[in-house]
């Protein structure tokens, strides 16, 4: 059995968001969840550092903005989304272990 520790209910929150959508960007995320930026970011970064059989919670890639194949000069822009592998298991091998700071969750 699998077991997936979660910090706090905010990230338990951000996974099952990016868990039911596609790779979204921290403004998507704090606008649909009702999560301050800021706090989604560190929570993010949080579940990025941590792993299951090296693969972490999420995984970020970026996207240089372009225009007519032209580069624009501004920051990239960061995607944030469940790897496959932590999917697989989510949903179809079995049920994990949901953790919030090692206390078992049942309510989901």
């Amino acid at each position: 059995m699998i077991e997936l520790n979660f910090d706090s209910l905010t990230q338990l929150q951000i996974f099952f968001y990016l868990c039911n959508n596609k790779p979204s960007q921290r403004k998507d995320i704090s606008k649909n969840t009702g999560i301050p930026r800021t706090t989604v970011y560190d929570n993010l970064v949080k579940l990025h550092n941590r792993c299951i059989n090296t693969i972490p919670y999420v995984a970020k890639y970026t996207q240089i903005n372009t225009c007519n194949n032209i580069r624009i000069r501004s920051r990239p822009l960061t995607f944030w989304f469940i790897p496959r592998g932590i999917k697989r298991h989510f949903f179809t091998v079995e049920i994990p272990k949901l953790l919030i700071n090692g206390v078992l969750f049942t309510e989901l």
